[in-house]
């Protein structure tokens, strides 16, 4: 498992530091909602997001959904399917530009680049997508950095090895697209075991970096070694 530690604390903070005025955390987290971030979704994925939302959002008002597709041209897509299904679906970056239509909406469309990280720090629980889907799935990486509860679907065999790791320790949980909504109501319904979850994602993450950083010191040593044998041979 790569370490993406530094990486990700780097790309977040600089994300935030360019931030306009209103934030997207004012946005995400203003009355205490519920948040559920959907990162790198593909096609054929929005439609049990949606479908798991109109549901959960009936018994708990204070649920949003939070959609980033992994390509952003598929943005007119989904809005249309989000109006097939009446739900009221707002861009982000129109809030941010201003736009007071959809601030208290319950779905929200990310239409920025580089700015998921950041908001995987604010979710309640986190899809990785890309997996509901035969695509092979997207890193845990990001949303295990912010100590989230994830959720991913069956397809994951871009990260097998993550995957089953992160399912081996407890780090997070896969889900079909039928079985979707009754796992979201689960977290939604225990905040000790969202925290778990988390808790459990992090420790995942800081293993393997420390893993990293290990096998780098080992390997810088015996680079060093052997240059001074090489120079003694001379």
């Amino acid at each position: 498992m790569p370490s993406t530690v530094e990486t990700i604390e780097t790309h977040s903070n600089r994300s935030l530091a360019n931030e306009p005025s209103l934030p997207i955390e004012t946005i995400l987290r203003g009355g205490k909602p519920l948040l559920c971030v959907a990162g790198s979704t593909h096609d054929g994925e929005e439609g049990p997001l949606f479908d798991a939302y109109k549901n959960i959002k009936a018994r708990y008002p204070a649920f949003r959904l939070v959609v980033a597709p992994r390509h952003l041209e598929r943005i007119g897509a989904i809005e249309a399917l989000a109006a097939k299904k009446n739900l009221p679906l707002v861009r982000i970056s129109a809030i941010l530009n201003g736009s007071k239509n959809g601030y208290d909406s319950g779905v929200f469309l990310l239409d920025r680049i580089g700015v998921l990280a950041s908001v995987y720090g604010l979710a309640d629980v986190v899809f990785v997508g890309g997996s509901l889907v035969p695509v092979g799935g997207h890193n845990l990486a990001e949303p295990a950095y912010f100590a989230r509860p994830i959720l991913f679907g069956p397809f994951m065999s871009n990260f097998k090895e993550m995957a089953e790791e992160f399912k081996r320790s407890g780090s997070a949980v896969q889900v079909t697209a039928a079985g979707l909504e009754s796992e979201l109501v689960s977290l939604i319904e225990d905040a000790p075991r969202r925290r778990s979850l988390g808790s459990a994602a992090k420790q995942v993450l800081e293993r393997h970096a420390g893993a990293t950083r290990k096998n780098l010191e080992l390997f810088l040593k015996a680079m060093g070694e052997n240059k001074a044998q090489a120079g003694r041979a001379k």
